[in-house]
């Protein structure tokens, strides 16, 4: 994996704050690609993503 559990913690906070992917990338050292893809399976399949099997999140109304 190219970004640790803690990185990807940290980066999505800095998203939800209003920071860009690309800033993002540039700031982890990552390609632009990359770091959408962690974003982006860190929603579908949550923390599980660092485990050998990931399961989907399951999004309920009082959880989108």
């Amino acid at each position: 994996m190219k970004l640790t559990e803690a990185q990807l913690g940290e980066a999505i906070k800095l998203r939800d704050q209003g920071v860009d992917t690309w800033s993002l990338s540039t700031i982890y050292g990552v390609h632009y690609d990359t770091m959408r893809r962690y974003l982006r399976n860190y929603e579908t399949y949550g923390g599980s993503i660092f485990t050998a099997n990931p399961t989907p999140v399951e999004k309920s109304v009082d959880n989108p």
